[in-house]
């Protein structure tokens, strides 16, 4: 395979995943993606409030468990609530603000498909198998799944693919 070819082929999968992932995310309902209503509570508060929930707050607290994931680490909320933000400039619906919140999981998602074609072509001489490499990881449908919804997963699996091509570059 010729390097155009190859970064054709690299460039419309990468592609083609973010619009597979984007389009998912406006489409599922909330209702399908586990615990994101409980997950959004804080990127709702911080635009609401402009203040970061510590977990005891009644407005982040999920009645029936009695625990909040403002407990937890939650960088991936503080992103979402900076994407909420902007996008409640120009339209401040549920709907708008629930996409907003999933483009950090969308952008993760794609991030890593990125940095796993990166790193196929650090491991691999054959161009065809750093293609093969960056769709068999990022065309999972748990992985798609996955990036499609506020979670902290996407997130943290592309950081562990950072980590990992970080390896190469020392």
């Amino acid at each position: 395979m010729n390097k155009k070819d190859y970064y054709w082929a690299k460039y419309m999968l990468i592609f083609g995943f973010f619009c597979i992932s984007f389009g998912t995310s406006i489409f599922l309902k909330t209702e399908h993606a586990p615990d994101e209503a409980m997950r959004m509570l804080i990127p709702e508060y911080i635009v609401s409030h402009h203040a970061l929930p510590n977990g005891m707050e009644e407005a982040v607290r999920h009645p029936l468990w009695g625990f909040s994931y403002a407990l937890y680490p939650y960088l991936t909320a503080l992103i979402s609530a900076v994407f909420m933000g902007i996008a409640a400039l120009f339209n401040g619906s549920a709907a708008v603000l629930l996409t907003a919140a999933r483009l950090t999981s969308v952008l993760s998602g794609t991030g890593t498909l990125i940095v796993v074609f990166l790193i196929g072509e650090e491991l691999f001489e054959r161009r065809e198998s750093a293609l093969l490499g960056g769709i068999f990881v990022g065309f999972l449908p748990q992985f798609v799944f996955l990036s499609c919804y506020v979670n902290n997963d996407s997130f943290a699996v592309f950081t562990v693919a950072l980590i990992i091509y970080s390896g190469f570059a020392a």
